[in-house]
């Protein structure tokens, strides 16, 4: 009798173990915006930006993202695109936003610029551009653990300053993010004939390699693209992330 109770007591213990919850944590959600201006109205066109966001935006699915893509679009229409992106993604845990088109950079902030934008003053590209601290308080305000800033553009100076401290280092950023850049502060990206700009072609080559994380994505970028560019672009990043991001594991 008593072998016979501890037996029932035994099943009972299994079957109450094997009904608990799996502590495995569910897959983090992952959403991605990605810009690209290319044909521009008053501004040399940029001919592989296109190519870049259709090529990232066709290859964010794969990594686990749900993606929104707007193409050549005017600040009306980046900036409602980027309000309605920070709302959704306060129900995911990663977000990343993707530009790639013309970018100009003033002081500690870099403006990307909509299609019909030409400015040629200081105070031209702070009404017509996008300030990308704006971009981070905007991702900020979701609660996203992990953000992922990529802009492909250049940064050249539209006006010179005096700065205390080295240019595109005053750039404040949340804890979680990661706001890389093509190119450093006040340099032009490299052009090259093919289907994407390196920096896109060598962020796209590197994305898909398991079990890098996004800062040993960006190191491999960079390295990639200085070979490529025979050492006159450099990617540039800024990071406070507290824990390791990885597009894709195994």
């Amino acid at each position: 009798m008593k072998i016979l109770v501890l037996i029932a007591l035994a099943n009972l213990i299994m079957g109450w173990a094997g009904a608990q919850p799996n502590p495995v944590s569910p897959p983090e959600k992952r959403l991605a915006l990605v810009i690209g201006n290319g044909s521009y109205t008053q501004r040399s066109a940029v001919p592989q930006a296109l190519n870049n966001a259709d090529d990232l935006a066709a290859l964010l699915p794969k990594l686990g993202f749900d993606v929104m893509l707007v193409k050549n679009v005017d600040k009306a229409h980046m900036q409602l695109a980027i309000h309605q992106f920070s709302t959704k993604l306060k129900g995911y845990q990663v977000g990343l936003v993707y530009y790639t088109g013309h970018g100009v950079q003033d002081g500690e902030n870099l403006f990307l610029l909509p299609v019909d934008a030409n400015p040629t003053t200081a105070a031209d590209v702070g009404e017509i551009g996008l300030k990308t601290h704006q971009l981070i308080t905007d991702m900020a305000s979701a609660k996203a653990v992990t953000n992922l800033i990529l802009i492909d553009s250049d940064r050249d100076n539209l006006s010179t300053h005096s700065y205390t401290r080295p240019l595109g280092l005053d750039l404040d950023t949340p804890v979680g993010f990661v706001v890389a850049y093509a190119t450093r502060p006040g340099k032009s990206m490299v052009a090259v004939e093919e289907r994407n700009s390196l920096y896109t072609a060598a962020l796209l080559r590197e994305i898909v390699i398991p079990n890098q994380s996004v800062i040993d994505v960006c190191q491999h970028v960079r390295e990639e693209v200085i070979k490529r560019s025979n050492y006159k672009q450099t990617p540039w990043e800024l990071t406070s992330l507290t824990s390791n991001f990885y597009f894709q594991r195994k």
